[in-house]
């Protein structure tokens, strides 16, 4: 066998092996995924709920989402979002403003993801404090295995995202 072949096929049974062990380490871990983030945000409680509340504008602070349509005249309210391949069917639960709002997921997108996030609006000195509660049932076992590696620092970095657009506006 030349060289550079039996080098390429130990590369591809490297990394077979690695995604394989992702998936049965993520075969073995709890279904469910739960994080909180938290951000001040130097904005009344009323803006941050405006802007946080207005589903169509998430393409504008969380970039995974390309498209959002809310569902007219749906009680509770609905929306429908898309990330990539990925679609699903969103609810509001909880709409208190300007003080919390709980969405989740209508049922699993394709790739088994079924959530709900919780959003706290507080007053604070500085204007406002954000604190999202994230709570994740993820039914594929190669996807537990990835977002327990980053949900917590993902889900900061949206929020501060979210941050950088509510002040800049």
């Amino acid at each position: 066998m030349k060289r550079p072949v039996k080098w390429t096929l130990i590369a591809v049974g490297v990394l077979a092996g690695l995604i394989a062990a992702a998936g049965l380490i993520g075969a073995m871990l709890p279904r469910e995924v739960t994080t909180t983030a938290s951000v001040t945000i130097a904005k009344p409680p009323e803006v941050v709920w405006e802007a946080l509340a207005n589903h169509e504008n998430l393409p504008l602070w969380f970039p995974e989402f390309e498209k959002v349509e809310v569902v007219k005249g749906s009680n509770p309210q609905r929306w429908q979002g898309r990330a990539g391949s990925a679609s699903a069917t969103y609810e509001d639960i909880v709409r208190e403003p300007p003080k919390r709002l709980v969405s989740r997921t209508v049922a699993p997108t394709s790739e088994g993801l079924q959530g709900e996030w919780e959003f706290r609006i507080e007053p604070a000195a500085e204007g406002s404090r954000l604190t999202a509660d994230i709570k994740m049932e993820l039914g594929n076992p190669f996807l537990r295995f990835v977002v327990r590696l980053m949900v917590s620092s993902h889900e900061a970095g949206v929020l501060e995202q979210f941050k950088k657009w509510v002040e800049s506006r």
